[in-house]
């Protein structure tokens, strides 16, 4: 649920970034040179849709028990707590993001978790 509704914020934020451009009657030479001048402004929204894909990639692994899926899941976590730390440094502390971040890789390391994922390994 959460990769799909980063997914769909990451689409809205293109087609808002999109939505911004001027609209050109008669161009000038290359009809497409306001969307590929805007290209650069859509990285965070590009990001945040591959956040989104790999969210449902980690998802899918752990409802199959993969070990790829912990490990994918626990990057992801790292790399959400390592941005909610930045922003705490620079002034503006997302608590909720901190928590929920921490909860997550707090429940991921709980031994009876990790043995699962390696017997499926071991197994496997």
């Amino acid at each position: 649920m959460e990769a799909l509704l980063v997914v769909l914020v990451g689409a809205v934020m293109t087609a808002q970034q999109l939505g911004m451009l001027p609209v050109v009657v008669d161009p000038p030479g290359w009809a497409f040179g306001e969307v590929v001048r805007q290209l650069p402004g859509l990285g965070l929204a590009t990001v945040v849709v591959v956040a989104g894909g790999g969210l449902s990639l980690a998802s899918l692994s752990l409802m199959r028990m993969r070990e790829g899926g912990w490990v994918l899941a626990m990057a992801l976590q790292a790399i959400g707590l390592a941005d909610a730390l930045y922003e705490a440094a620079t002034g503006q502390p997302p608590y909720l993001l901190l928590a929920l971040g921490s909860f997550v890789v707090l429940v991921l390391n709980q031994r009876e978790v990790r043995q699962a994922f390696d017997l499926r390994h071991e197994h496997g």
